[in-house]
């Protein structure tokens, strides 16, 4: 072992002499210590907020500061614009003044601030913007779906004053920015059509302007009250505007509620707070909902975003420009429980608010059946567990699982059980509504309460948990054909879809909204149609093989569960396709649903087709099915109507392009007790490099000592 030692070290220096001897070099060099490469310095980012003095802004600044430094080693700096849109463009003047690598802005005028923004670009900075698209000038956009959340809340607040006036004609207003474009088409104009959804002979007294604050507010409804005493759904949009607008209503012996039943009017706000929670779970207090923006959750989009441009997940500019959405939330007396509005609001902005538990005479010691289709499914066994622990938790319930064995005839005969099993209450999933229909009548004639997963159960009126799929589809479509036509613009779009083709709920939510999103890139886009791949995973492998021969140009594949996905894929490999370079497509793209742990691999694996899948979050969906049913009891919802109540829980589009490996770890580890690690990526492995030497015991080295070219100084250094 020795003498190979000194073997090797003797070709090191025999090595070095040669390369010195041979090669050296004309003017003299510095000899550098072996050090690691200089680390790269950390980011600066500049984060923008409209008003530094309000809670949200700060929760939003704070968890923007720490998320960047600990995800990334990213410095944030916040730049207050002072509710000044003149502050807020003199801002962006500062990016590049103060030189920043990045920004997120929040901006008032965006004609304004335009140029700024142009010239950090050219500078090479990263340029986003929050809330609002900024101009024309293509640069990402970060944005709340603010208006679903204003229709859902126009919707309610009608429905709500319907039910407890139906002879007194509804009469809203709206208190904001009425020429302000975001807040018109994201609170004004939904809220309207939400409210008209549900009456359409509702009167408008339109968007009043109330944007110098408070007082403005309290002054415009003080008015109101005189001119039209008749008002009764006010949207007040932002917190601080329904501080006035609630003065007003006390002044004028107004604002009341009887135990949640509204006896004046209905009032919405928008950025809920503590201030508000009290309010809004008051049961005498007319306000009662709120649009709940989430300072965490939008903080962490916010550095995100920026991170995916540095990282080339994102262009930095595009026409449209690109629009990234987080989630907003309806904070309502009628359908959020308080403790969970107190979780949200600890949560979000750090309040530390307590909510005595409610009597449990009502929940405690229910027997509720939960259906699942099949508990061999990880998701259905996640969803199962979830439900049963969450139940005995948070209302003293007992959850009792009824498999349906991926049988319809089984899940009917399971609907027979509730009664002769002595349940109180049953979430059913059921596949043949018709055939299940019976049993389900017979159990609400007994009082239990009946609820359904997924699908609405034929006419029986009873309310439906379910997800909001179709909006997922439609972005994981869209998606897809822009990857395609972005990396073969010369290859026509040729798409099909793999999964139920006669069942209702999954061509509403999965097929037909897929074949929208690519059509809404692509309209020249060829369909193949859904194929029925129900009887499993042999069947999708068999079409999948049977397509290739007669439709090998097939390039947009929608496997619309993951055991479909299992045969979709096998029967690629085995055709030699299901390929990608680095991201890039190069025989498909393919989507599925169901995410889990073995779909992460191939989602991940950047040689991979498989690019997409819909996550359903068992967590989320358990909990949502034994809430529905607790609201249920409590009275918060209606046993049946026609026609039958939806409450949504929310789908994720979990992809390879716009979800980081490691947020979609996360999700996987929260919603299914998973243990998946990302690590970080791998440190390069210091190189070992064989320097050869002529002789070891040699010490001269080789350097032209000139008059002309190495100061007298340098060369007695050396």
């Amino acid at each position: 072992m020795k003498k190979n030692v000194f073997a090797l070290l003797t070709m090191l220096v025999l090595a070095g002499l040669i390369f010195s001897a041979c090669g050296a070099p004309a003017t003299p060099t510095t000899s550098a210590p072996a050090t690691q490469a200089p680390e790269t310095k950390p980011l600066k980012i500049a984060f923008f907020v409209s008003d530094l003095s309000n809670v949200f802004h700060q929760a939003q600044a704070t968890e923007a500061q720490k998320y960047a430094k600990e995800k990334y080693g990213a410095e944030v700096f916040i730049f207050d614009g002072k509710s000044d849109g003149a502050v807020m463009t003199q801002n962006v003047d500062q990016v590049v003044a103060q030189g920043m690598d990045a920004a997120t802005m929040q901006i008032w005028d965006a004609e304004a601030a335009k140029p700024g923004v142009l010239d950090a670009l050219d500078k090479g900075i990263v340029m986003t913007s929050f809330f609002s698209p900024l101009a024309d000038t293509g640069i990402p956009v970060a944005r709340s779906d603010e208006k679903g959340i204003s229709f859902e809340m126009g919707a309610e607040m009608a429905k709500q004053w319907k039910e407890a006036h139906p002879d007194k004609p509804i009469v809203m207003v709206q208190l904001g920015w009425p020429n302000h474009t975001e807040v018109k088409s994201g609170r004004t104009d939904p809220f309207v059509e939400g409210v008209l959804s549900v009456d359409p002979d509702a009167t408008d007294l339109g968007c009043q302007d109330a944007s110098k604050g408070p007082d403005a507010a309290k002054q415009i409804m003080t008015d109101l009250l005189t001119t039209h005493p008749e008002v009764n759904l006010i949207y007040s949009e932002a917190s601080n505007l329904t501080v006035g607008t609630m003065a007003a209503l006390t002044q004028a012996g107004r604002g009341k509620m009887d135990n949640g039943k509204p006896l004046t009017e209905i009032v919405a706000s928008v950025d809920f707070d503590e201030v508000e929670m009290k309010q809004v779970y008051d049961p005498n207090s007319s306000l009662k909902l709120s649009m709940g923006l989430p300072p965490v959750e939008t903080a962490r989009g916010r550095i995100d975003l920026i991170m995916d441009i540095v990282n080339g997940k994102v262009k930095k500019t595009s026409q449209p420009a690109e629009e990234f959405f987080y989630k907003a939330y309806n904070v309502s007396f009628w359908t959020m429980p308080q403790a969970d509005a107190v979780e949200w609001l600890n949560t979000q902005f750090g309040t530390n608010i307590e909510v005595e538990a409610s009597e449990p005479s009502k929940t405690e010691g229910l027997k509720i059946a939960f259906f699942v289709s099949d508990l061999s499914n990880v998701f259905h066994q996640a969803q199962a567990t979830e439900a049963q622990k969450y139940a005995k938790e948070k209302y003293g319930a007992e959850v009792f699982i009824f498999d349906g064995k991926s049988d319809g005839a089984v899940m009917t005969q399971n609907v027979d059980q509730v009664v002769a099993q002595g349940m109180d209450a049953a979430t059913m999933q059921i596949w043949d509504a018709e055939a299940a229909k019976p049993g389900v009548l017979d159990a609400l004639d007994k009082g239990i309460v009946m609820t359904s997963f997924f699908s609405p159960l034929a006419d029986t009126g009873i309310p439906v948990a379910r997800s909001d799929e179709k909006g997922i589809s439609f972005e994981m479509g869209a998606e897809m054909a822009k990857q395609w036509k972005e990396a073969h613009p010369d290859k026509p779009i040729v798409m099909v879809q793999l999964g139920w083709p006669n069942h209702t709920e999954v061509k509403s939510g999965r097929t037909d909204p897929f074949v929208e999103g690519v059509l809404s890139v692509d309209p020249d886009a060829t369909d193949l149609g859904c194929q029925d791949a129900s009887k499993g995973p042999d069947a999708a492998k068999q079409i999948m093989t049977d397509l290739l021969t007669t439709h090998p140009e097939v390039n947009l594949i929608y496997s619309e569960a993951s055991n479909l996905t299992v045969g979709t894929m096998a029967a690629l490999t085995q055709a030699g396709r299901g390929k990608m370079d680095n991201g890039k497509p190069l025989t498909e793209i393919v989507a599925s649903v169901d995410f889990d742990e073995v779909e992460m691999k191939q989602v991940y694996d950047p040689n991979s087709s498989l690019k997409l899948s819909m996550g359903l979050p068992p967590v989320e969906t358990a909990r949502g099915r034994i809430d529905l049913i607790m609201d249920i009891v409590n009275g918060k919802v209606k046993q049946t109507s026609q026609p039958a109540e939806e409450f949504f829980y929310k789908a994720y589009n979990i992809s390879f392009w716009t979800m980081p490996k490691a947020d979609a770890a996360e999700w996987l580890n929260t919603q299914f007790g998973t243990n998946v690690q990302v690590k970080a990526a791998p440190e390069a492995k210091p190189l070992k490099i064989a320097f050869f030497v002529s002789d070891l015991s040699a010490e001269e080295l080789f350097y032209n000592i000139s008059f002309w070219t190495m100061p007298k100084n340098k060369a007695l250094k050396w």
